[in-house]
């Protein structure tokens, strides 16, 4: 076969110009790939030629190293296929640039996809009133952005077309290709309006599961990913309120502790078998609780203005109004489903999923806001399908859920349910260690905060799992921590810590570097 494409690629010199045959014999040992821009163009000319068919084949045989970035018919390797592509494109078989496809769409909707699979239009019923011929095709000369992620620059067309329906573009990425302090749950797709880059549209979602990024479009245009690097930010120790005791406002043993739309604070206070209730700034607000319904209480959510509390004590989830007045309770005793072995930690979603970690099970279960039972997974073990003594949860942006296997030293980031998208984590004292974490709390800029209980610390990560920042030291003073289990973060970034060794809460404000 090889033999039969090199004829046939000198044959085919003159259809891309005069001059390739001096570039064929002048040509480097090593291809040009630092200059390809289209898929394919080793010579960095924009165009399909036998300088660039050569160069495949050299790889081919050996005589130059292979490259990922001429796999022209997207088998994810390089060979004969890639030049045969390749010169189907020279002789107008195949549309270039590699990645080109058009598609005539009417009323009906349907589905474009780009020939290398990274961009994609979706248009519903009615988007377009007419048959239009719709295209995708990779670009490599646009205006510059600091941020933008490799490979994600589309023109979609035709430009400026106006929908009347329902149309989204989706655009692939490599989670490999975020930046060190990009936070992928923050990638957003933008269009290009003039030579501004400019964010495509309100309504936008992140798949990270399946490293996708759409926008809902009202027309069409160039677009690309961008991931704004998160500013770097140090934790300073601000407030702390509480003592040791059994009064309004002290604690003894506290573990978990949420915060609501309003600011206000609800605290499981463990020894004294009770919740408080404060304000942002630590003033006692109520308290509810007693030896018999919450003898051990743990975690704690507040989801829509109702509080979720696990008591580990009697394996129960207890529901109550922000004023401390029961709801309903759910659990027992045992390993059938709904029921627990030392409930953990508590998470609810906006869309009435509450999740409840069972620790002593290995486990993670998810009911309804009325606690009815719906699935559960885990088991004993250190597999990715596997936790041990699983402990704090919570759910971050777009959905996620974020567990802490304590046993394992690890966090695992769920698509909300069972699937798994990705692990970070491990046993030690370095950034990005731990020591028996427990507690979880999501940002509102979408980076999750742990508590790295053994190390006496907070740690903060973007939602990929990329350490960012720490904070705190052992000991008793202030912005020192004795064992913390929990945290939260309030809507101004203040993060409020649980310090259970010493009876108090903690508040560590950011600060711009």
């Amino acid at each position: 076969m090889l033999v039969c494409v090199i004829p046939v690629a000198v044959l085919l010199a003159g259809c891309h110009g005069q001059g390739d045959s001096a570039a064929v014999s002048s040509m480097s040992a090593s291809a040009n790939t630092s200059a390809i821009g289209f898929v394919g163009d080793l010579d960095g000319d924009g165009n399909p030629g036998v300088v660039d068919v050569v160069g495949i084949l050299r790889m081919v045989v050996g005589l130059d190293q292979a490259d990922p970035r001429v796999d022209c018919d997207g088998d994810g390797a390089v060979g004969i296929g890639d030049a045969i592509m390749l010169l189907r494109c020279v002789v107008g078989l195949e549309v270039w640039p590699i990645g080109s496809r058009s598609m005539e769409i009417g009323p009906e909707g349907g589905w474009l996809t780009s020939s290398d699979g990274v961009a994609q239009l979706a248009l519903y019923a009615n988007a377009s009133a007419s048959a239009t011929t719709f295209t995708i095709s990779p670009v490599t000369s646009y205006p510059p952005h600091p941020h933008m992620l490799p490979g994600s620059v589309y023109d979609v067309g035709p430009d400026g077309f106006a929908f009347g329906g329902v149309a989204w573009v989706r655009i692939f990425y490599d989670r490999g290709d975020i930046p060190a302090r990009g936070n992928e749950n923050g990638i957003r797709v933008c269009k290009l309006v003039g030579d501004v880059w400019e964010d495509a549209g309100p309504t936008q979602e992140v798949n990270d599961w399946g490293h996708q990024a759409s926008v809902r479009v009202d027309g069409l245009s160039t677009y690309c990913l961008i991931s704004e690097p998160l500013p770097e930010l140090t934790y300073q120790y601000h407030a702390q309120f509480g003592e040791p005791g059994s009064g309004d406002g002290e604690f003894d043993a506290p573990y978990g502790i949420a915060v609501d739309v309003a600011g206000n604070l609800y605290v499981t206070d463990a020894g004294n078998a009770r919740v408080q209730k404060l304000s942002a700034d630590g003033s006692f607000v109520a308290v509810w609780g007693d030896n018999v319904t919450l003898p051990s209480p743990r975690g704690i959510a507040v989801v829509e203005g109702t509080v979720y509390v696990v008591d580990v004590a009697t394996n129960r989830v207890r529901t109550y109004n922000s004023n401390g007045i029961p709801i309903i309770d759910w659990g027992g005793q045992g390993a059938g489903e709904g029921q627990f072995d030392g409930a953990g930690d508590v998470a609810g979603s906006v869309v009435s999923e509450i999740i409840v970690s069972d620790t002593g099970n290995h486990r993670v279960q998810r009911f309804r806001h009325d606690g009815a039972f719906q699935e559960m997974w885990g088991g004993p073990g250190g597999g990715d399908e596997h936790f041990s003594a699983p402990d704090g949860v919570a759910y971050g942006s777009l959905l996620r859920l974020f567990v802490v296997d304590r046993g394992n030293c690890r966090v695992k980031k769920y698509s909300g349910g069972p699937q798994l998208i990705l692990t970070f984590g491990e046993a030690g004292a370095g950034a990005g260690q731990f020591s028996a974490p427990h507690g979880i709390a999501d940002a509102p800029d979408r980076t999750v905060f742990v508590c790295d209980t053994g190390n006496n610390r907070i740690q903060r990560f973007t939602s990929q799992g990329t350490f960012l920042e720490q904070f705190g030291e052992p000991g008793s003073g202030p912005g020192q921590l004795d064992g913390p289990t929990d945290c939260a973060v309030a809507g101004n970034g203040d993060v409020y810590v649980v310090d259970r060794g010493n009876d108090r809460i903690q508040v560590f404000r950011p600060t711009a570097l």
